[in-house]
């Protein structure tokens, strides 16, 4: 846990957001904090204790937890250890899991409580644990780790998009069943019980909370700048890893060069790397020059001497996306540099609410990944069947955009030269 004072909640957003320099450890508390409020209010509407017989324990254990497994700037290592690795397993997810059942400290702080909770924190985080709303609360649509980091990321970045009524969204959740298809393909439906909206008060409150969540992928998280400088962190550690598996001499450590070569990592190992940590062997390798390439994007980094976007006009033609790629690539040949590590290619998509991609024809949401609320009748229904200012504006909260990232001199030059049309 003292780890994730030490990998930032917004991995390099504070190379463009100076503020945002809270920890992935503030986050958790946060974290443990709403689902311990969210928990008073379910018992209290509900009007019996939901998380009797130890549940409560379990959940504010899992809420403390659930980023355990986080590497050096969050998703930005991640992308790059899965490529390594080829294997989903280096996901944050499964190391969190692999993290609270093999980590000797954690495990003998949470058997302290109970003997069983080690076992059931390990299915709050893998989605296994019964009943459903348990699991609901901290991974959702509608959870408390979306509740925190949105009103915490916008506060700490100095941007109001991702502000919504937090108060109030938390009076108006409830549990209550809803009719689920039987996974046997009979007539019949079963229940499930989940977290849900009072939609008679709450609707406007979880709109705002959704539309908010939009705004602050299309204009901070995917922010051209902070996307540009992830894009060449990637690189660097690609090309460091390169460095390592053909021999070369660079600061590392055991966990570094193990990854490099594609090998599975023990929890200790993973857990000896960290924000700090990497960024100050980003450091000595911008000090050298005996690796070139990465050296100089060491450089670049360190100095905030990023690489500049070209932005991919969305009405482009898939003839006209491959002709302009080839002649920005020659631009880049042509000026000196590799375009294997100085033409970064970006495609940044976001959908508000999940339940979109049933209208948009891009895929099916199970029911229990819905979010529901409960009509004036007191009926559950799905956000997304209802006509809401949600389902009014679909495509208008759907973001996607494809960037080219290209040394400064280039992009002038591109900008003016490629044709669009």
């Amino acid at each position: 846990m003292q780890r994730l004072r030490r990998i930032r909640q917004l991995g390099l957003a504070w190379l463009v957001y100076p503020g945002a320099e809270h920890s992935r450890f503030t986050h958790s508390l946060g974290v443990y904090h709403l689902a311990g409020r969210a928990m008073d209010q379910l018992n209290r509407v509900n009007g019996r204790d939901l998380f009797d017989g130890g549940k409560r324990e379990e959940v504010l254990a899992a809420a403390l937890l659930h980023d355990v497994g986080h590497g050096p700037f969050s998703h930005i290592f991640e992308n790059v250890a899965r490529g390594m690795s080829g294997s989903n397993e280096a996901q944050h997810e499964n190391w969190a899991l692999k993290i609270v059942r093999d980590d000797k400290d954690i495990n003998k702080l949470l058997t302290c409580v109970s003997s069983e909770l080690p076992a059931h924190v390990h299915q709050i985080l893998g989605k296994t644990y019964k009943p459903h709303y348990v699991t609901a609360l901290i991974s959702s649509q509608l959870d408390v780790d979306r509740f925190d980091y949105l009103l915490r990321d916008s506060h700490m970045t100095g941007v109001q998009y991702g502000a919504y009524d937090l108060d109030w969204i938390l009076r108006t959740l409830a549990v209550k069943p809803i009719s689920l298809p039987s996974t046997s393909g009979a007539e019949d439906q079963a229940e499930l019980e989940t977290v849900i909206i009072d939609g008679r008060r709450g609707l406007s409150s979880l709109e705002s909370h959704l539309v908010g969540r939009h705004y602050m992928y299309k204009h901070v998280y995917y922010h051209k700048t902070i996307r540009a400088a992830e894009q060449m962190l990637q690189k660097i550690i690609k090309c460091a890893a390169d460095v390592r598996r053909n021999g070369g001499n660079i600061r590392s450590n055991e966990a570094f060069d193990k990854m490099a070569q594609g090998e599975d990592l023990s929890v200790d190992e993973y857990l000896s790397l960290d924000d700090f940590v990497l960024f100050g062997w980003i450091e000595e390798w911008s000090k050298s020059d005996l690796y070139g390439i990465l050296s100089d994007l060491s450089r670049r980094l360190v100095r905030r001497d990023l690489l500049k976007p070209i932005v991919v006009p969305s009405t482009a033609s898939r003839d006209m996306y491959r002709k302009n790629h080839d002649q920005l690539r020659k631009m880049v040949e042509d000026a000196g540099y590799n375009p294997d590590y100085y033409m970064l290619e970006d495609t940044v998509s976001d959908t508000a609410y999940k339940g979109y991609m049933l209208n948009l024809g891009q895929g099916k949401v199970a029911d229990e990944e819905e979010i529901w609320f409960v009509d004036i009748d007191g009926t559950p229904c799905r956000l997304s069947a209802e006509d809401s200012i949600l389902t009014q504006a679909k495509n208008a909260l759907k973001f996607q955009e494809d960037r080219w990232f290209v040394p400064v001199e280039v992009a002038d030059t591109a900008r003016k030269e490629l044709q669009w049309t």
